[in-house]
């Protein structure tokens, strides 16, 4: 579903339920370009059991090509708000999805 996107697509928020979210959605994630975090100390990091990796929110540069799915979904009211201010060309609530 989400490789039909053409655009790059990012997963936003490297919350620890992204493995429940992954099994939810019937997918491991692998077609995301990175999930994107503003916290520094989780930049490079990944998940034992799914082949995606952390980065940090400024190396992505702009998004406004990209598709970004909300993956921190406890935390979708300010994830939402920064990427309202960003502009990406879809958002996508991974609820609408399932």
């Amino acid at each position: 579903m989400l490789e039909a996107l053409d655009a790059p697509v990012y997963g936003y928020g490297a919350a620890q339920m992204l493995p429940v979210l992954a099994y939810h959605m019937k997918t491991d994630f692998s077609s995301l370009e990175a999930i994107l975090d503003d916290d520094p100390g989780k930049d490079a990091l990944g998940y034992s059991n799914l082949p995606v990796r952390v980065m940090l929110r400024e190396k992505a540069g702009s998004l406004a090509e990209a598709s970004v799915l909300i993956t921190a979904v406890d935390n979708v009211q300010p994830i939402m708000t920064k990427l309202l201010a960003d502009r990406p060309r879809h958002i996508l609530y991974p609820f609408n999805l399932i």
